[in-house]
């Protein structure tokens, strides 16, 4: 499918990663209590707090006859609530052609239902840029409420996610310091839910933090999967972990059948978490006088991450290792 921009005599849409120069999303828009008119569709009600300010952003600007007259996406829900009087309903949608060649650099698939940090701008064209500034390293975030109603195609059920990437730009371009992404299941209740994060560099801080909620797997989704999300907390920053590059050895790293971890200096640790590269928690191991190994026989080829625990149950030390056969 050909990707080209509308004549020059209507506003193009186009979906860029960028830094935006605001304070991060306010709480009651967090939580999906501000909603505006979108700004090529009335009629459709948008989870942010106008055009031009940072808040929650979605697809529903493409429902415009300017943009393809697409399916609204997401809607203003008022009676599935965990919270507050508005809750955010993304439902899974088919672009038609002329809407999803704008946006196909973006996404994979034409079937799409996503709600996201940014900003929305309107010169020199109308624009949707990605991301808000955030300055801290974290571990987790944001803590969020939800329900998933997935469709099935192919036999197989459809899944949501939500995913967080934390970078910084520099360079001349912008580099990933750490990302996190939880799948999210069916369920009919009213579930809690929060990202891990994953660096992949020991130091620095980042500038920008990219949320993204999606109804639909981007590779396999399926039209009409609906979630709900409500509830969401503002991205909070922890303190830098206390264990140095030094503190802990992973061997061998690629690992075959085995990896082994190798806790030195005055941290105690007590016990590690591994997750694979959806950020599914594997399983959980003991260490003992500071030393661990896990079994990775059973394990897919693949990275996999880690979390170590010190005796007071605090996050000390995350780093990945990959598994080769």
């Amino acid at each position: 499918m050909k990707k080209y921009l509308l004549a020059t005599s209507v506003v193009a849409l186009v979906l860029i990663s960028s830094i935006s120069k605001a304070q991060f999303i306010s709480s009651q828009a967090d939580d999906f209590e501000i909603w505006s008119a979108d700004p090529l569709n009335s009629a459709a009600m948008d989870p942010n707090s106008g055009v031009g300010t940072l808040g929650w952003q979605c697809l529903n600007i493409l429902s415009s006859g300017f943009t393809g007259n697409s399916p609204v996406s997401v809607f203003q829900e008022n009676s599935i609530l965990h919270t507050g009087s508005h809750s955010c309903k993304i439902t899974s949608v088919v672009l038609t052609p002329q809407s999803y060649g704008n946006v196909k650099a973006f996404l994979p698939h034409d079937t799409a239902g996503i709600v996201a940090v940014g900003e929305i701008i309107t010169s020199p064209i109308l624009a949707l840029k990605l991301g808000v500034p955030y300055t801290q390293r974290i571990t987790s975030a944001p803590k969020f409420w939800f329900q998933y109603i997935p469709q099935t195609g192919n036999g197989v059920p459809d899944t949501a996610f939500c995913a967080i990437t934390l970078s910084h730009y520099s360079g001349g371009k912008r580099n990933v310091l750490g990302a996190g992404l939880t799948m999210l299941t069916a369920t009919s209740k009213w579930t809690l839910d929060s990202v891990p994060i994953f660096y992949d560099s020991l130091t620095g801080n980042p500038d920008t933090v990219q949320v993204f909620f999606s109804s639909s797997s981007l590779y396999a989704p399926v039209p009409g999967s609906i979630l709900y999300i409500d509830g969401v907390s503002t991205v909070t920053g922890i303190p830098n972990l206390t264990a140095s590059a030094e503190s802990v050895t992973v061997y061998p790293n690629p690992a075959n059948s085995a990896v082994h971890f190798n806790i030195s200096g005055s941290i105690m640790a007590n016990h590690i978490d591994v997750y694979d590269i959806t950020g599914q928690k594997v399983n959980t191991y003991e260490t003992h006088n500071n030393l661990s190994s896990i079994n990775t026989a059973p394990y897919a080829p693949g990275l996999y991450f880690y979390k170590l625990y010190d005796v007071s149950g605090s996050v000390i030390k995350m780093g990945k290792f990959t598994i080769t056969r």
